[in-house]
């Protein structure tokens, strides 16, 4: 949690429970996995996601979330700079992904606040217009009393 704010599915206690990993995303699926990942170049200048990329990258980094990435003890003996590249790609690829998830909840948390906003304008003329319509039955009343004398 960041900064002592609790996530709103969370329980009281503030704990969360993550579900196992029982499978793994073994070497070659992993680099066909991460084909659509940005290179650490554009991680230093930026870069701009089209929209079949973007969604390459949440489906990569869903399959990514729902298993364990393995680490083959044997790739890391004969080639560990290959095994240390594939580690950073996925790495960076579950950034953009986690980058991509904060970007839309902070456009869902500005639409709820602009909701909340005008919900809260419009009970402040729901009470004006009951406002006004208790001063027209008072009217009315004084009105109807008057033609009774």
């Amino acid at each position: 949690m960041l900064m002592g704010q609790r996530y709103p599915t969370a329980p009281e206690d503030g704990s969360m429970t993550f579900r196992p990993k029982p499978g793994f995303v073994p070497v070659p699926e992993l680099e066909q996995i991460l084909r659509h990942c940005p290179s650490a170049e554009s991680f230093v200048n930026g870069f701009t996601l089209g929209d079949a990329d973007c969604d390459e990258i949440v489906r990569a980094a869903q399959v990514l979330e729902g298993s364990q990435v393995y680490v083959d003890p044997a790739l890391i003996a004969r080639e560990p700079q290959r095994m240390a590249d594939l580690l950073a790609r996925t790495t960076r690829l579950l950034q953009v992904a986690l980058d991509m998830q904060f970007q839309e909840n902070e456009q869902h948390v500005s639409k709820l606040n602009g909701y909340e906003e005008r919900v809260r304008e419009l009970e402040t003329d729901l009470e004006g217009l009951r406002e006004m319509q208790d001063r027209f039955r008072l009217n009315a009343d004084a009105a109807g009393l008057q033609q009774k004398c």
